[in-house]
């Protein structure tokens, strides 16, 4: 007998609905994206199906298979990123977009949404100079926010039915045309309206106060840099509570630096065009950049290095500075791996110190934890940040990069030179507008975070200490109009 051959049997494929629905603003005809969507079918099996479709993509759609079967597609609109878009007519929280029986095949579903929240975007401006006004405390029943450094705030999503109140205040503004300090008040008429759309509002307030443009300013008749020493010995040395470093605080230090030699105070502010966008300051950023250079140039008002030995400076020898044991093994100085872990240590009590292991003071200060220490009026430091914001500084300047200079080269271009020293303040600045926004709102903590780094929480509460007792003051004395800002 021959060789039965079995028989191939192939089975029919599965017939499948294929769906594809694009969800689009009725209005402008965009796709919507991030609309959750529910599939609940009863297929031709006879299951019951109930399957969370996700969410809309960047083009609005949302995919899926089935069986072929009755199916419906639900979305939730209020869930649709607080903006209240909503099919008509709708049930609750949840409309019903497609519904019936669909036969196995490619669907395609257009569903258009209306949006019955909205959202504004109020724009603030100076009247004067049409420059834009950040830390604008913008506030209605039950939202408070601040405008940014571009002068920008987007409110929550404005509900349907009401007519929402807004009012607007930052200190010493007020309405544009106005003749005395208060609220700009704006209103959103919601009322009578079935359909929304986001919008945006500009607005503009006049300051009353003026602002600073250079070193002379005035409080009660007298000038800044004789006021200020004053003003520091109404405090005691050390703050009662404060500590810094894990000692009682310092209040004013600087003062008294002040005092002896004002000059480059005012140079340094005489010069703020050069490194200052407009080249004017709001009493509040003036405030904030002043207490922030002080500390950090100890009252010298002066680029200046940081200080401390090649022991103290061991501090940096951590990433995204090349670490001094590598270093000097590459240049042949260390063979033995031991002794390249030694030198690839961090702190102060790790530093093998000048002369172990044959390794010279220069040798050392080639490496990167000392020449990539803090430089400048804000003490810019570590190898990536002079790479990103000094080197092009340097550049501009006719110099070479920071990576072909020596330390000593370095210092001589950070300190010495006023066409790089004013650029990387000015950089060192705008790298934190928007911290320095706030400050137009008396939050002094954000700037100080910037600076210093988001956890050191004692730098930043003696900075916001600081603030608020000289702002106190300055506010004082410009609400009775013995404030002349320069």
């Amino acid at each position: 007998m021959g060789k039965t051959t079995a028989k191939t049997i192939t089975a029919a494929p599965k017939k499948q609905v294929k769906v594809q629905i694009t969800i689009k603003s009725k209005a402008s005809g965009k796709p919507i994206a991030g609309v959750p969507g529910l599939l609940l079918a009863s297929n031709g099996s006879g299951q019951a199906v109930s399957r969370n479709l996700g969410k809309s993509d960047g083009l609005g759609r949302l995919k899926f298979n089935e069986e072929p079967g009755k199916i419906e597609i639900q979305v939730r609109h209020p869930n649709h990123a607080g903006e209240g878009l909503a099919t008509l007519p709708s049930v609750a929280d949840t409309t019903i977009v497609l519904s019936g029986v669909l036969e196995a095949g490619d669907h395609s579903f257009d569903v258009t949404m209306v949006q019955i929240r909205a959202q504004v975007t109020f724009e603030v401006t100076d009247e004067a100079g049409g420059a834009a006004l950040g830390g604008v405390t913008v506030s209605r029943s039950g939202e408070v926010g601040l405008t940014n450094e571009r002068g920008k705030y987007v409110t929550t999503a404005l509900g349907l039915g009401v007519n929402h109140k807004f009012e607007l205040t930052r200190n010493g503004h007020g309405p544009a045309g106005a003749l005395a300090i208060g609220p700009v008040k704006a209103e959103v008429d919601l009322t009578g309206l079935t359909e929304v759309a986001n919008r945006t509002l500009s607005l503009k307030m006049k300051n009353f106060w003026g602002k600073v443009r250079s070193g002379s300013l005035k409080v009660s008749e007298k000038d800044f840099t004789t006021w200020f020493p004053e003003f520091a010995k109404g405090f005691p040395s050390k703050h009662p509570t404060l500590m810094y470093h894990g000692n009682p605080a310092p209040t004013f230090p600087f003062a008294a630096v002040m005092a002896r030699n004002p000059n480059p105070f005012l140079q340094l502010f005489n010069d703020l065009p050069k490194w200052f966008d407009g080249g004017q300051l709001t009493l509040e950023e003036f405030v904030a950049i002043f207490m922030i250079v002080s500390n950090e140039t100890g009252g010298s008002y002066k680029p200046i290095s940081e200080k401390g030995d090649l022991a103290y400076m061991f501090y940096l020898n951590k990433g995204p500075n090349r670490l001094a044991g590598d270093q000097l093994g590459e240049k042949g100085l260390l063979t033995d791996k031991a002794r390249i872990l030694a030198w690839n240590a961090k702190g102060k009590d790790k530093f093998p110190g000048v002369g172990t292991d044959g390794i010279t003071q220069e040798n050392l200060e080639a490496c990167d934890f000392w020449k990539y220490r803090g430089r400048g009026f804000v003490q810019t430091t570590l190898r990536t940040l002079y790479i990103d914001r000094v080197d092009p500084i340097l550049k501009a300047a006719g110099l070479n990069e920071s990576e072909s200079l020596t330390s000593s080269e370095l210092d001589d271009a950070v300190l010495n030179n006023a066409d790089v020293y004013y650029p990387l303040l000015k950089r060192e600045i705008v790298t934190r507008h928007s911290s320095l926004a706030k400050a137009n709102a008396e939050q002094w903590k954000p700037f100080g975070y910037a600076v210093a780094g988001t956890t050191n929480h004692e730098y930043a509460a003696l900075y916001e200490w600081r603030c608020q007792e000289l702002y106190k003051e300055l506010r004082k004395a410009a609400e009775a109009g013995k404030l002349v800002l320069g």
